[in-house]
């Protein structure tokens, strides 16, 4: 079953989103200005988001229950 995660990042905040499962996944990062940026990650692509300068959430949709998305963060 697929299910949706939020991250709250912080200035400086470093993330690494690599997509494992087998189907495409979607995220939205969602600044505190408004602005957002939506991708597609599909099966075996990278992203990597650096935290500039104000707080955003990151919303991932779509994801495998259990190891279907690798998320590293590097603070």
């Amino acid at each position: 079953m697929a299910s949706n995660i939020q991250e709250h990042l912080k200035l400086g905040d470093k993330l690494n989103f690599h997509n494992q499962q087998t189907s495409a996944i979607s995220i939205r990062v969602e600044m505190e200005d408004g602005t957002e940026v939506t991708a597609t990650l599909h099966p075996g692509a990278e992203v990597n988001v650096t935290v500039g300068t104000m707080n955003v959430n990151a919303y991932i949709n779509d994801v495998d229950a259990g190891d279907g998305l690798r998320v590293v963060r590097d603070q």
